[in-house]
């Protein structure tokens, strides 16, 4: 059983570095943490087909850049959303 964390706002610093030891995934809305939900299905295979093109692009362009999909943007000061999740 997963336990919901004892504290209830989060800095932007603290959400960065929060680790409540699963492999869940969490976005930071007005200092919560928001769970997400991993994708399924079609969307999945979408988000591996626009990756693996990616990566292909970069990789026979030359350029030494690195496609990752677990990075969030920081929207606000205490909010974070994650663009990607493979």
């Amino acid at each position: 059983m997963v336990q919901t964390p004892a504290k209830t706002q989060f800095t932007f610093e603290e959400y960065l570095t929060y680790d409540d030891g699963t492999d869940k995934r969490y976005e930071l809305v007005n200092g919560e943490l928001v769970g997400m939900n991993p994708p399924t299905g079609l969307h999945a295979r979408i988000i591996r087909y626009l990756f693996k093109q990616l990566d292909r692009e970069i990789e026979r362009l030359g350029h030494e850049w690195v496609v990752t999909w677990d990075y969030g943007v920081r929207t606000a000061e205490s909010k974070s959303r994650l663009q990607i999740w493979l």
